[in-house]
């Protein structure tokens, strides 16, 4: 293996790692070719091939295709080879970018936006033609949300005072940022040291990660259940001295109301590299972030870059603490632009109209595509 890639004759480290370091671009690029064959002289799985077999699918729709620990490969190979046409529906943000490579390209790729599509075919190699943009279907529900509960019952409930303004704080993987915790309790302390007195005396909601909740949270949690309709609930705790500073939590859904709330009645949100970034900006709220090493899954992923003001997205980023304060101040104050939140969600999240359900779309690419097998089906067989 090694001689086919380099050919060199001496020893390489056979530890993966340390032979990617020893080898030069031209090197990793001809191990990248080969392991690929590799990867296609494979048998697919006989009980992948058995579960296609036995469902024998019009049409075989997959997600997230790629992922850090599997990959569902083996179901694109099974139906091409029973000539099922097959499709992926990105769910997220990072699926492209952070998450590994499609070993197999499926004959449709459905995605959020035009940088996802550039994504699919620069990183993936997949053919232009197989790829439909129709914006992000996961948060269709969020679009149709509206406040369930009185900013002041809120407020009463976790022992805010009302009258002064809330900033939301929503956490990120620990794969992100490994030591939030830490950070957040030195985040608030730089908050309460601002000269802004709006700032330095507004409440605080942390949102914790829904992978990470029991880290968060104290005895004793209070229940906060949010009025009929919706029965909701949060759990809430005070894990900090601040005694305006509350930890909230609730079961992971897709639409939550209890995020959409926490939201709606703060005045500014702030994440390190969280997808909760995109519902704030659906909200209308402004978001901020700040470079810190507690997050360093930060700089080192594509798709932090895509949300930030820089580069056309909704996120101001703070070098410092100091200039951090300062965007939090005039976002509590009300100084911000609403028009680039917007333009930021119509490109990202409904590129094809900020009133136009995403759904609907992604059922018409899939019927496109069976309509077309159906035509080459009937081509072939004449």
């Amino acid at each position: 293996m090694i001689g086919a890639v380099s050919g060199r004759e001496e020893e390489v480290s056979t530890h993966f790692a340390e032979l990617l370091r020893a080898m030069n671009i031209q090197e990793q690029r001809r191990l990248d070719k080969i392991l690929a064959k590799l990867e296609t002289a494979i048998p697919v799985d006989p009980d992948v091939e058995a579960f296609v077999t036995a469902q024998s699918p019009d049409l075989l729709v997959m997600s997230p295709l790629v992922g850090v620990g599997f990959s569902q490969a083996d179901f694109v190979r099974s139906a091409r080879s029973q000539q099922i046409p097959s499709a992926l529906l990105v769910f997220s943000w990072d699926n492209l970018s952070n998450k590994g490579l499609m070993h197999e390209v499926p004959d449709r790729v459905v995605v959020w936006n035009e940088t996802q599509r550039e994504e699919a075919i620069s990183l993936h190699q997949c053919p232009p033609e197989r790829v439909v943009v129709t914006g992000a279907p996961r948060f269709d529900e969020f679009f149709e949300m509206r406040s369930l509960i009185p900013r002041a019952m809120l407020c009463d409930a976790i022992r805010l005072d009302p009258e002064r303004p809330i900033v939301a704080y929503l956490c990120s993987s620990r794969f992100v940022a490994g030591e939030e915790r830490q950070f957040v309790e030195r985040w608030i302390a730089e908050l309460r040291s601002s000269s802004d007195p709006a700032l330095a005396q507004c409440g605080i909601i942390i949102r914790p990660h829904p992978a990470g909740v029991k880290e968060w949270h104290v005895e004793p949690r209070s229940v906060v259940r949010w009025p009929k309709p919706a029965r909701d609930k949060a759990s809430v705790s005070k894990p900090f001295a601040d005694p305006h500073a509350v930890v909230m939590t609730s079961t992971l859904q897709n639409a939550d109301q209890v995020l959409f709330d926490t939201v709606f009645h703060s005045a500014a949100v702030v994440g390190l590299n969280t997808s909760a970034e995109i519902e704030a900006a659906i909200v209308g709220r402004p978001v901020f972030t700040i470079l810190d090493p507690a997050a360093e899954g930060q700089t080192g992923t594509l798709h932090f870059h895509y949300l930030l003001r820089e580069h056309g997205g909704h996120v101001a980023l703070a070098n410092s603490f100091e200039e951090h304060r300062r965007q939090l101040a005039e976002a509590v104050a009300g100084t911000y632009d609403r028009t680039a939140i917007e333009a930021f969600v119509h490109r990202f999240v409904r590129p094809k109209g900020m009133q136009q359900p995403v759904s609907p779309l992604v059922a018409d690419a899939l019927t496109a595509l069976l309509q077309h097998t159906d035509v080459e089906t009937s081509a072939r067989i004449s």
